[in-house]
């Protein structure tokens, strides 16, 4: 396929995928994360009171909530952290998240069942059982200040690219990075995931970073083509003869980077997992970025800057048409 192809391809599918994120967003009000559906939340105490009975506590809540004919949609067992150093408390927290068509004053006819259950079963223990409304998250001031601070890095490290492999590598780079930002941003939009409220945006800063960090790796393998073909090859030709041999070096630092997060997201405590588990979206995106988007976008800018460097006689259209008149 010619690049002029796969540059449209990648673009629209692209467009297709951010367009929707974005109406998704709209309609919602604010990116749906892991607790979207009313849910209903039972918090206790692990370290004192419910030791060892975090089993039978459980069970106790299901069997309510299946006397009163409701089905929950998903179960997470999720430990209390501190707010500020997000250290552990010793609480935890049962989160039932039930579909949006069970209505409220049925979950909260459950919480107080429940509440009455458990306190007769465990009368020492702190067991505080509560309702909450589904609700979308909305972005807010300090996201959106986090963005522009993001958006800054991300203009300085094209810069520093730009000084490094040349002014096609950062227009094409930065560029890339903005795509995947939208996109990682957007597949949380579309698909509701176990991840923390403030974390859309985050992601997307982190599919950036990510998609500069790879380009930056690939780049430094482009260069070295360039240098050895020196205007030999076509643009096209040389930055995909560049891109094969750099795509396997991308890789060997992607795939401990991928690991890494798997491992931590898989053996680590729950608020660990809801991390690096979700991060794997915009390590994904970054790639797709940095190793098929941002050389389409690369070579129809080095075919542009090459004309000019390798063609002595090319001297601008203003300065000819001068020559001319002359």
């Amino acid at each position: 396929m010619k690049n002029k192809a796969k540059l449209t391809l990648f673009s629209i599918l692209s467009a297709i995928v951010v367009i929707v994120g974005i109406v998704m967003v709209a309609v919602f009000g604010g990116f749906r994360v892991a607790t979207d559906g009313n849910r209903l939340e039972v918090c206790y105490d692990t370290v004192i009171t419910i030791s060892g009975k975090e089993e039978a506590l459980e069970n106790t809540c299901e069997s309510v909530i299946s006397s009163r004919g409701l089905k929950f949609n998903g179960k997470n067992n999720a430990e209390i952290l501190e707010t500020q150093s997000l250290g552990d408390t010793g609480d935890r927290v049962i989160i039932y998240t039930f579909s949006k068509s069970v209505e409220l004053n049925q979950l909260q006819a459950a919480a107080t069942q429940i509440s009455e259950r458990v306190t007769s079963e465990y009368p020492d223990a702190d067991i505080y059982v509560s309702v909450k409304a589904s609700e979308a998250t909305p972005i807010n001031t300090a996201a959106w200040r986090g963005a522009i601070a993001l958006a800054v890095a991300a203009v300085a490290a094209s810069v520093y690219i730009g000084i490094r492999y040349g002014f096609a590598s950062a227009v094409s780079g930065f560029i890339a990075s903005v795509v995947a930002g939208l996109l990682s941003a957007a597949v949380f939009a579309i698909i509701p995931l176990p991840i923390y409220s403030y974390a859309p945006l985050l992601y997307a800063g982190i599919g950036s970073v990510f998609t500069l960090f790879f380009w930056m790796l690939l780049g430094a393998k482009l260069k070295v083509s360039f240098k050895e073909e020196n205007g030999v090859l076509s643009a096209e030709e040389a930055v995909n003869k560049g891109c094969r041999k750099g795509r396997k070096y991308v890789l060997f630092f992607a795939i401990p980077i991928a690991a890494a997060m798997l491992l931590f997201g898989l053996l680590a405590t729950n608020a660990t997992r809801m991390f690096f588990l979700p991060a794997l979206v915009p390590l994904l995106v970054s790639l797709f970025a940095a190793m098929w988007f941002a050389p389409s976008v690369m070579i129809p800018i080095k075919g542009k800057t090459d004309s000019l460097k390798f063609n002595p006689k090319y001297v601008g259209k203003k300065k000819a048409d001068a020559e001319q008149q002359q």
